[in-house]
């Protein structure tokens, strides 16, 4: 994720909220604009949505409190949908990160469990006076934000754990997930080897959780830097990205296998990326039905500007990685993630090199796999958005939803703009 410590706004505006299939634009458009200030800046995350087509999110920055080297620490929001494709989407932010023992950068997408709490993760605060993170701006949290218990009331916040670098782990930048269990599982971008960790966080009743470090990778054949989500298979494994480690220290694919007994997990590393087949992996994977892995890495491949790649397991050995497509460089490149369709037809958005990025869909055929680009986003940077940094994710009318790092308003007065929200129809 970029770092962007943006200048204190000298006033608050709010934000415009859009609808999702205006006449000029039937196939979607712009959500909701960001203003900074007391509304969000800078959405780095993906979306979840609710049973009724709600959408839910972060933004990195944004909220009231003053935050360290920043004017502002980041909110959790809800897009209230309309009961119309062509009514209009409204804004709530639900929490707004104070800097200190709570957390602030929320750089990770959130996560409902069945009561309708929600759980993410901080890049920093909690602990601020752990020296082995530095600058005062501790490790980073995982928190739930729970709904009022009578209408019109606060969203609470709870932390549930302060990461503290040398033990367990820190700077967390993915979403997390469940297991049917109700544990918490996910990655830290740094940790005990500095290298950074799978975890996973228990409810230990009473309101506790207690934290335990399922790997720590060592930077050598089993990579380091962990960014992306992880992903169960129907045996109870985990697979994940890292962005950097490997022999040619630009990632890997990794898969974690619990002992028999519990209590351990053995890391096998299913590529190695070395350039040529892809290059560091900002997002998850998908699992299909069948075992295979779906993914993108966001340089590498032959135009260096990334791929799309598909891993299938054998019966024995190695797993065989599949170039489905390299992106081409302008917009079309630095993809970040994907969803699916039931025909298994993958949608994304690519960042952009130096440019705002697109969404595009990969399809296959008998004759493989090809991409077209559905929407590519305007360079003027304001208005449409620009730099989708998170994977798209399905919601109410089947629309794929999406959030913009940049463009949008010019209120944060940076020439970058606040990020949007955006819906698009496939």
């Amino acid at each position: 994720m970029n770092k962007r410590y943006l200048a204190l706004l000298a006033a608050f505006t709010f934000a415009v909220a859009l609808p999702l299939f205006a006449a000029s634009s039937p196939k979607g458009g712009i959500l909701y604009t960001f203003k900074g200030g007391s509304d969000g800046q800078s959405p780095v995350a993906p979306l979840v949505a609710d049973a009724k087509g709600n959408l839910y999110g972060t933004t990195v920055y944004g909220g009231d409190a003053f935050c360290i080297n920043s004017p502002s620490c980041g909110t959790v929001f809800e897009l209230v949908a309309p009961s119309s494709p062509s009514g209009i989407w409204h804004e709530k932010i639900l929490y707004a990160f104070t800097g200190q023992f709570n957390g602030f950068f929320p750089a990770g997408g959130l996560i409902f469990d069945s009561a309708g709490n929600l759980y993410g993760t901080t890049e920093a605060g909690g602990d601020l006076d752990n020296t082995l993170c530095p600058d005062g701006m501790g490790c980073g949290t995982v928190f739930e934000v729970s709904p009022p218990k009578t209408a019109g009331g606060a969203w609470t916040e709870t932390v549930l754990h302060m990461f503290e670098s040398g033990t367990d782990g820190a700077y967390p930048q993915s979403s997390l997930i469940f297991d049917a269990n109700g544990n918490l599982y996910g990655t830290a971008l740094a940790g005990t080897l500095n290298d950074g960790v799978v975890f996973e966080l228990s409810p230990a009743g009473g309101g506790a959780w207690t934290e335990s470090v399922l790997y720590s990778f060592t930077g050598l054949d089993d990579g380091s830097e962990p960014y992306g989500p992880l992903v169960f298979d129907a045996a109870g494994d985990l697979y994940g990205t890292t962005s950097a480690g490997g022999s040619s220290n630009v990632g890997t694919v990794f898969q974690l296998t619990p002992s028999a007994g519990g209590g351990s997990w053995t890391e096998t590393s299913l590529v190695v990326f070395d350039g040529s087949n892809g290059a560091a992996p900002l997002g998850g994977v998908l699992i299909d039905s069948a075992g295979n892995l779906f993914g993108t890495t966001s340089r590498g491949g032959a135009n260096k500007d990334g791929i799309a790649f598909e891993l299938i397991p054998q019966r024995v050995g190695a797993w065989t990685e599949v170039v489905l497509h390299s992106f081409v460089g302008g917009n079309d490149a630095r993809p970040n993630g994907f969803a699916e369709d039931a025909a298994g037809s993958l949608y994304g958005a690519a960042t952009g090199n130096d440019n705002c990025g697109e969404i595009f869909k990969l399809s296959n055929s008998a004759s493989g796999w090809s991409e077209s680009v559905l929407h590519s986003f305007t360079n003027s940077r304001f208005g449409l958005g620009c730099s989708p940094q998170a994977p798209l994710v399905y919601g109410k009318w089947k629309a794929l939803y999406g959030t913009t790092y940049e463009g949008g308003s010019a209120a944060c007065g940076d020439g970058l703009g606040c990020g949007t929200v955006f819906g698009f129809l496939p």
